[in-house]
C-alpha cells in the first residue's frame, strides 16, 4: 500500500519502473521453519492481544487517503472486522461514515508482534469489485516509510492479477521492485500468499508457485537496503484510491476478505560447512602426530575432530556448524599434546575472563553460507613467514592447493563418465573406459555399475582441454566402440590413411558430469516401454466376515466383497515382468496379518508370477496355494461354489433337495437346493438366462454359470 509521507507527496503507481517480472512459476525449495506467531481465528471475537487498528482516513497522519488518494474510513467496529466461523471477515460497506462513504478495517501488529526476516503468509478469499483493493503487507516496526514489503495485493478490477512488491531507499528517492502471478480469477477461492525474506533476498509465491525474487545485490549503495530489521503486518480491504480507481455501478457491497489463518516463521538455520585450515609448517611434527579442531561446537573435547594433512604444512577438515558464533582452536595430538596459545586481543581471537583464568580463542561467525578460515600459522593469528609457493590455486579443481600462492597450471577437474550397458549382449562383462589420458591402454580404467542396472561410471582427474575417448569391455578384447566420421558427439583424428573416430569431451575450470549415453552411440538408451495389464485377485478368506487386503509389489490394495463372499480387485501390473503378492487381512493397531505362503507358491516370502495381458487369476484359499478345500458337487447339500474342484469326495454330504430354485418362476420350492429344471415361469425369466439354449433353465445352466465365476446374472 502506497502513502504519502510527513506532507511529501509521494504515490506508487505499481508500474515497478526498477524491475517488473511477469512469471508464471519457479521451483520452490524446500526450507526448515519454526512457527514464531500465528492466529487461526477459532475464537469468538479478534484477539486483541495480537492486532490493533489504524483508523480514520490517514488525516490524523498526514496521510489523506492514506497516501494513496482511498475512500473509506477505517473502524474497529465488528461491522467492518470481526471473527465468524473460524475466519476473520474484513468487510467493505457502502455507508456515509464521518464524511466518508464508505468503511472497512485495517488491521495492524504494530506494537504487539515484529520480526526481522521469516517466512509470513496467509490464507485468504479476497474481495472483488471495481474500486476494491485488500492487501495483506508490512511495515518498519521502529522507522519511518520507506520500508515496504507488500505480500499480496489485488485491485478489483484486476481479479486475475496478484502483486508482490517491495519499496525501499529514502524520501525523495525511493525504489520499487515487484512481480505479478497471474490466474483467471484470486477471488473466487482461498489461496496462500507468502513471502520468504531472508538476509541477502526475499521470494514471493502463491500456493508454492514461486513468482518474484529480489536478490539484495540488485540494490545499489546509493539506495539503501531497508530489510534488515523488525517489521509488522497488516491486513486491510481499501476501497477507491489512485490505483483501483473508485467504485462505480457494478460495484457490489458489501464487499469481504475472508482470513483462514495467518502464520509467521522463523527460520530454523541449516548447518553450514565450515572448512577450518592451519598451517603447521613451523612445527616439529613426528610421523604420527595428529592435528585437530577443537571448540564450543564439541565442548571442547580436544581430540574428536580430526584433521587431514594436506601436504606443505597445511592442514584442513570441514565440519557441519549451526548458525552462529563458534569459538575454537587448533591442537596437536588433543589436550594432551601440544594446544594454541594467543594474546588477549590478537586479531580474529575472542577473550573470555573466568574466575581465575583468561581464555583467548580464534572465532568463526557461520552465517547463511559456508565459509573456509584464514591458512593461520598454529598459534598465531596470521600466516607462516614463508608459507605459499607454486601449485594448483583453483579451488574447483581436485588437485587444489590451499598454500600455493602461484598456479602452475597443474589443475585437474574431476570429470565423471557413464555407458549404458542395458541394450548390449554384455552379461558378466566388465566396462572399462579408455582415452588419449591414461594411453589407451585398455584396462587402466575399470568402470563400476553401482545400480546394477547396467549404467556404468568411472571419475576421472583430467586437466582442462579436449579429450578424446571411447567404452569397452573386457579391456579390447569385448565389445569396442565404432563410430562414422562425422557423428556429433565425436572427433577424427588422421594417421596417414587411418582415421580413429572417438568420443570428445571438452573440460574447462570445473568439474565434468556427463549424462549416461547408450553404448557406440551419442545419445541415452531408449527407456523400454512398460505395458500395463489389469489382473484381477481373488481369496477366499478362513472368516467370510474379514476384511482382505493384497499387497502388489510392495503396495497394499484393499480388496472389495465378490460371489459368494470371496474377495476381490483389479491392479495394473507391468507386462512380462514378474511381480510378487500377497493376501492380508487389516488388524487395527497390529497393522495387516498377513498370510503366510506355502512352499508350493512361495517366492522369498511371497507369491510370483508374470503375465502378458489382462487376466483374472484363479481363486485361492487365504494361505493356501489352491482354493479352499469342500465340497464341489453342486448336488450335494453341503455345495460350496468356492470349494477346490479336486477337493476330495467325501467332504461332501447327501444328495440336496431338488426342484425349482427361481424365485420368480410359479413353482418356486423354497427348500429346494438345486434346480431340478422343473422351472415354470408366466414370462421370460428376470433370474438367470438359459444359458445352454435347452429350452429348459436347468442345472446345465447353472454348472455353466459356476464355470463363468465373478460375472453376475442380469
Amino acid at each position: 500500500m502506497s502513502r504519502i509521507f510527513n506532507g511529501a507527496p509521494y504515490v506508487m503507481r505499481h508500474l515497478f519502473p526498477t524491475l517488473f517480472f511477469l512469471l508464471a512459476a519457479l521451483w520452490l525449495p524446500a526450507q526448515t521453519w519454526t512457527l514464531s506467531w500465528s492466529d487461526e481465528f477459532n475464537g469468538s471475537t479478534i484477539d486483541n492481544s495480537k492486532w490493533d487498528y489504524d483508523l480514520g482516513t490517514g488525516a490524523a497522519q498526514g496521510l489523506w487517503g492514506w497516501g494513496n488518494g482511498e475512500l473509506q474510513y477505517y473502524t474497529d467496529d465488528t461491522d467492518n472486522a470481526d471473527v465468524v466461523n473460524g475466519e476473520l471477515v474484513i468487510t467493505a460497506r457502502q455507508e456515509n461514515f464521518a464524511g466518508s462513504n464508505y468503511t472497512s478495517a485495517r488491521m495492524v501488529t504494530r506494537n504487539k508482534f515484529s520480526q526481522t526476516y521469516g517466512k509470513w503468509e496467509a490464507r485468504m478469499d479476497l474481495p472483488t469489485g471495481q474500486g476494491i483493493w485488500p492487501a495483506f503487507w508490512m511495515l518498519r516496526e521502529n522507522n519511518p516509510w520507506p520500508g515496504e514489503i507488500d505480500i499480496m495485493e489485488v485491485v478489483g478490477h484486476l481479479p486475475g492479477n496478484c502483486y508482490g512488491t517491495a519499496h525501499w531507499g529514502e524520501i525523495g528517492n525511493v525504489q520499487s521492485s515487484g512481480g505479478v502471478i497471474t490466474s483467471p480469477d484470486w477471488t473466487t477461492d482461498f489461496h496462500t500468499y507468502t513471502v520468504e525474506w531472508w538476509p541477502d533476498h526475499i521470494r514471493w509465491s502463491v500456493d508454492d508457485q514461486v513468482y518474484f525474487e529480489l536478490d539484495r545485490t540488485q540494490v545499489t549503495p546509493a539506495n539503501p537496503w531497508l530489510f534488515a530489521e523488525d517489521y509488522h503486518m497488516l491486513l486491510n480491504v481499501a476501497v477507491g484510491g489512485s490505483w483501483p480507481g473508485s467504485p462505480d455501478a457494478s460495484t457490489v457491497f458489501p464487499q469481504e476478505m475472508r482470513v483462514d489463518w495467518v502464520r509467521v516463521y522463523e527460520h530454523v538455520p541449516e548447518p553450514q560447512p565450515v572448512t577450518f585450515r592451519v598451517d603447521l609448517s613451523q612445527e616439529s611434527l613426528g610421523s604420527g602426530d595428529q592435528v585437530y579442531v577443537t571448540g564450543s561446537f564439541d565442548g571442547w573435547a580436544g581430540s574428536q575432530h580430526a584433521l587431514q594433512n594436506q601436504g606443505n604444512g597445511i592442514w584442513t577438515t570441514t565440519l557441519e556448524l549451526p548458525q552462529g558464533l563458534h569459538e575454537y582452536k587448533f591442537t596437536i595430538n588433543g589436550w594432551s599434546g601440544s594446544q594454541e596459545w594467543f594474546t588477549p586481543g590478537d586479531e580474529g581471537t575472542l577473550t573470555g575472563y573466568g574466575d581465575n583464568d583468561t581464555d583467548v580463542n580464534r572465532y568463526v561467525d557461520v552465517g547463511w553460507q559456508g565459509l573456509q578460515t584464514d591458512v593461520d600459522c598454529f598459534s598465531s593469528p596470521e600466516g607462516c613467514p614463508g608459507s605459499g609457493g607454486e601449485g594448483c590455486t583453483d579451488s574447483d579443481a581436485s588437485n587444489y592447493s590451499i598454500a600455493a600462492t602461484v598456479d602452475d597450471g597443474s589443475c585437474t577437474y574431476d570429470v565423471t563418465f557413464r555407458v549404458d550397458l542395458s541394450e548390449e549382449d554384455a552379461v558378466g562383462q566388465t566396462a572399462y573406459l579408455n582415452g588419449g589420458f591414461n594411453g589407451w591402454c585398455g584396462d587402466c580404467n575399470p568402470m563400476f555399475d553401482p545400480e546394477g542396472d547396467g549404467i556404468w561410471e568411472r571419475t576421472v582427474a583430467l586437466p582442462a582441454g579436449s579429450h578424446e575417448y571411447k567404452f569397452t569391455t573386457e579391456a579390447w578384447s569385448g565389445l569396442v566402440e565404432e563410430f562414422a566420421l562425422g557423428t556429433p558427439c565425436t572427433n577424427s583424428t588422421y594417421d596417414g590413411p587411418t582415421v580413429y573416430t572417438n568420443r570428445v569431451v571438452e573440460v574447462v575450470s570445473s568439474p565434468v558430469d556427463l549424462e549416461a549415453v547408450c553404448f557406440n552411440s551419442c545419445e541415452a538408451c531408449e527407456p523400454d516401454v512398460v505395458e500395463y495389464q489389469a489382473v484381477t485377485f481373488r481369496v477366499q478368506m478362513p472368516d467370510p466376515s474379514l476384511d482382505a487386503v493384497v499387497e502388489v509389489n510392495g503396495q497394499e490394495y484393499a480388496m472389495a466383497e465378490a460371489m459368494w463372499g470371496a474377495r476381490e480387485t483389479t491392479v495394473s501390473v507391468p507386462g512380462g515382468q514378474a511381480f510378487s503378492y500377497r493376501f492380508g487381512t487389516p488388524a487395527g493397531v497390529l497393522g495387516v496379518a498377513w498370510e503366510t505362503v506355502p512352499s508350493g507358491c512361495n517366492t522369498s516370502g511371497m507369491r510370483s508370477t508374470t503375465v502378458n495381458g489382462a487376466v483374472s487369476m484363479g481363486l485361492v484359499c487365504f494361505g493356501e496355494c489352491t482354493a479352499c478345500q469342500g465340497c464341489a458337487d453342486p448336488f450335494a447339500s453341503n455345495f460350496d461354489p468356492l470349494a477346490d474342484p479336486n477337493s476330495s469326495a467325501d467332504q461332501c454330504a447327501g444328495l440336496a433337495e431338488a426342484g425349482c430354485t427361481y424365485p420368480s418362476a410359479t413353482n418356486y420350492n423354497q427348500t429346494a437346493q438345486w434346480d431340478n429344471g422343473s422351472c415354470v415361469f408366466t414370462g421370460t425369466n428376470p433370474d438367470c438366462p438359459d444359458n445352454n439354449g435347452d429350452g429348459l433353465i436347468g442345472v446345465g445352466d447353472v454348472l455353466i454359470l459356476l464355470s463363468a465365476f465373478g460375472n453376475f446374472c442380469d
